[in-house]
């Protein structure tokens, strides 16, 4: 079987293929949230919500876009922590258990 041509309407699907591949032979996939979801999330740490918190948290666990700094600051994470640290912190802060009692 020969490549697909440049010109080819599979050439694009087949970059996206072996770089799929790749990464997974050498155990690089992290999943990136859209920026909507993102968004939301910073948002929700601004209000006084924190059910909206938590519930953006769990869809962005293992998210691997980098967090703005002030927001590593904020939630006394590291510089350079991504949403997934963020995530599991927000969990860690403001999650109850079944009787409304911080987790």
């Amino acid at each position: 079987m020969r490549p697909p041509s440049p010109n080819s309407s599979n050439a694009h699907k087949s970059i996206f293929v072996a770089t799929v591949l790749r990464r997974e032979r050498v155990g690089m996939t992290p999943t990136y949230a859209a920026p909507l979801v993102r968004d939301r999330f910073l948002n929700s740490l601004e209000s006084t919500d924190r059910a909206v918190s938590v519930e953006l948290a769990h869809a962005l666990l293992g998210c691997g876009n980098p967090l703005p700094g002030i927001t590593c600051t904020e939630l006394g994470l590291p510089a350079n922590s991504t949403y997934d640290c963020a995530a599991r912190r927000v969990l860690a802060l403001y999650s109850t258990d079944a009787g409304g009692r911080q987790a």
